[in-house]
């Protein structure tokens, strides 16, 4: 089971390296002009077939959800702000779901703190940039759901050092974005650091996801041969 899930899930990560590392460079050059929306929207689409490919992969629907709305996200951010804004929004509610509902069973005090402590200091630091873009109000609802989808994937029991990071990566590129919309942060700086850290973070979310599945049906497997 685990080399036929390998053979058929291998060339779509493979795949979405590509397109997702290739897509700072096709942004910076414009050489692909209006298909380069397409380049951007097939980084984290290429992840959904490789998550799915996994059987050991449950709850299949709510991680399809995340990263189809994180995918439709990105193509439609480049034509309406709002829109895609929303659609990033359904799927870190999908996220917020997918890990509460696999939350670790005996955290740590560390553990508990910082996934408190990680929405907090996002709406924080979301206070500060809000009146340097004007919607106060969309701009906090926006970082409180991103903010939660961090804590809840640290407070999860998928790797913290794959998950657990991956999403802090994905709420960092986001506070960037934010930077930059405001003035904040020269748009040369924030080309090669909301992209990557957004595409790496969520990379690092499904291959984590994938690899504590794969590893908790593997000692399923085990004890059942016992």
């Amino acid at each position: 089971m685990k080399d036929h899930d390998l053979a058929h899930a291998r060339p779509w990560l493979l795949a979405s390296l590509f397109f997702g590392i290739s897509y700072v460079f096709v942004e910076q050059t414009a050489m692909l002009g209006g298909l380069s929306i397409l380049w951007k929207g097939a980084g984290v689409a290429l992840l959904l077939p490789y998550a799915l490919r996994w059987r050991a992969v449950r709850m299949r629907a709510l991680i399809g959800l995340m990263l189809g709305f994180y995918a439709g996200g990105d193509v439609v951010l480049e034509f309406d702000l709002v829109n895609g804004a929303f659609l990033f929004v359904c799927g870190h509610i999908a996220a917020i779901i997918y890990f509460w509902l696999n939350r670790r069973t005996a955290p740590t005090p560390s553990q508990r703190l910082l996934a408190i402590v990680i929405p907090f200091a996002a709406l924080t630091i979301g206070w500060f940039l809000a009146p340097t873009l004007g919607d106060e109000a969309g701009l906090l609802v926006y970082v409180g759901f991103v903010s939660l989808m961090a804590g809840t994937a640290w407070y999860s029991r998928f790797p913290r050092y794959r998950t657990g990071i991956g999403a802090l990566l994905f709420l960092a590129s986001d506070l960037f974005l934010l930077a930059r919309e405001g003035g904040l942060l020269a748009d040369a700086i924030a080309a090669w650091l909301v992209w990557p850290l957004y595409y790496v973070g969520v990379f690092m979310m499904t291959t984590g996801i994938v690899q504590r599945s794969r590893a908790t049906a593997i000692d399923g497997e085990r004890e059942a041969a016992l």
